[in-house]
Formats: structure tokens, C-alpha cells, sequence
């Protein structure tokens, strides 16, 4: 059985029993048990939200004004470093038609390849 159902169990024998004090102590450490439990789903979630990231990190190499991602020994698209560095937040730059310059299509940001130039719209 688990905690809730033994926690519901024990709570109908309390009330049966007429023991209101007791029933109303076992609600408190239900309350306690169910904010715990929420904390521990939420520790995971972020747990597994680091681990994500440290994976990528490691996939990352920042090159020509961007981050590009490696699989093997070949760069994925580019990425833009200022979301990246902010936010941990891989967002592909939009190449323009003569692919001289890329754009951050969330922060804005723009890059011209190999230059070292950045622009803020």
C-alpha cells in the first residue's frame, strides 16, 4: 500500500474512532508529506535540467560568432551565444540569403561570420 493509502486508511479509523485531534495531526502531516514530495519532484526536474545542460556544454564549441553544436566532427548550425550565455537556451540563428549575417530570431542578436561583429536591434 502506499503512503497516501495508508495516510487515507488510518484517517477513516480515526474518524470512525471519534478521535478528531488525532485525525486533524495526520491531515497536518499529510500536508507536510504531500509539500515534501512536490519539492522532491521539483529537485528532479532541475536535477535533471542540469544535467541536460552539462551534456550539451559538452557538445558546444563557440566558433565565428556562435555556438555550434558537434556530432562527431561535424558543426551543427549556429547557435546564438548571447541566449546561450544568458539563459542556457540553444536558439538557432536565422542565416540571411547570402548567408553573410545571422540573426537571433528571440534576443534579436546579430552576427556577421567571422568578423567579431555584433549588432543589438
Amino acid at each position: 500500500m502506499s503512503l497516501v493509502g495508508e495516510f487515507k486508511e488510518l484517517g477513516t479509523f480515526l474518524q470512525k474512532a471519534g478521535n478528531i485531534e488525532l485525525y486533524n495531526k495526520l491531515i497536518a502531516i499529510q500536508e507536510k508529506d504531500l509539500k515534501i514530495m512536490d519539492k522532491n519532484i521539483k529537485f528532479k526536474e532541475e536535477v535533471f535540467e542540469l544535467k541536460e545542460n552539462l551534456k550539451i556544454k559538452g557538445q558546444l564549441k563557440y566558433e565565428d560568432n556562435a555556438y555550434w553544436q558537434i556530432e562527431g566532427k561535424e558543426k551543427r548550425d549556429p547557435f546564438c551565444p548571447k541566449c546561450w550565455d544568458d539563459e542556457k537556451k540553444l536558439i538557432h540563428f536565422i542565416v540571411n540569403e547570402d548567408s553573410t549575417y545571422w540573426k537571433c530570431p528571440k534576443c534579436q542578436l546579430v552576427a556577421k561570420e567571422k568578423d567579431a561583429e555584433f549588432w543589438a536591434a
